[in-house]
């Protein structure tokens, strides 16, 4: 699990004055540690959509002392709910598990006996979990 960068993600960086990534780990980290979000989240929702029922909202709260914000605001509240959560996959829309459905390739076979040298020109992949479909 990771949070997509975005300007969400952003702001709360700015205001724990940490990077970007430490703070998306952060969060990554407690919400699954403390059971705010279950393992069976939503790839590509936000936040305010995976967090699990009967959470008690003093537990997500508890998330900005652990990235860094002594004195959080409503605001900060509000950009932690809007962060979107992506799977660690290479889907630009949700972070899914993708297959690779069409593409072109090219090889090169210099002796019989040496396997050939395969280069990819272009790929078109599919993701499992929302069905994007984008070429890498």
């Amino acid at each position: 699990m990771r949070i997509y960068k975005d300007r969400f993600l952003r702001a709360l960086a700015n205001r724990a004055k940490c990077p970007y990534y430490v703070v998306d780990e952060r969060i990554c980290d407690y919400l699954l540690h403390t059971g705010a979000i279950c393992d069976e989240y939503s790839k590509g929702q936000k936040i305010k959509n995976n967090i699990a029922e009967n959470t008690p909202f003093l537990l997500v709260c508890g998330v900005f002392k652990e990235i860094g914000i002594s004195k959080p605001t409503c605001e900060d509240f509000a950009n932690l709910m809007r962060c979107t959560i992506m799977g660690d996959g290479i889907c630009p829309e949700c972070g899914g598990d993708c297959d690779v459905i069409d593409g072109e390739y090219t090889s090169h076979q210099i002796d019989r006996d040496i396997e050939p040298e395969i280069t990819t020109k272009w790929e078109l992949y599919e993701c499992r979990d929302c069905g994007c479909k984008f070429y890498k």
